[in-house]
């Protein structure tokens, strides 16, 4: 997560530490790169599917880098 984070923000945000408190609005975060770029990515490189993330407890739910690593932390492997 941190690494896709760090990548995806490289262009406003040069060589600074994302940290899990840090608020995805704070980082100026599109939640449409969220949701078409970031999270693709993050599910590739963790091996974790993005199938059945409604039923996910942190659906929706998700504020803060800490909450993105639960989320994915939450979805079942890929298979």
């Amino acid at each position: 997560v941190y690494d896709t984070l760090q990548q995806e923000l490289e262009y406003a945000h040069k060589a600074f530490p994302i940290r899990a408190t840090d608020s995805l609005q704070t980082l100026l975060l599109d939640p449409d790169d969220l949701d078409m770029c970031i999270a693709p990515e993050v599910a590739r490189r963790t091996y974790r599917s993005l199938e059945n993330s409604v039923k996910n407890p942190y659906f929706g739910r998700v504020q803060s880098v800490g909450d993105l690593v639960m989320f994915f932390n939450s979805q079942a492997k890929s298979s």
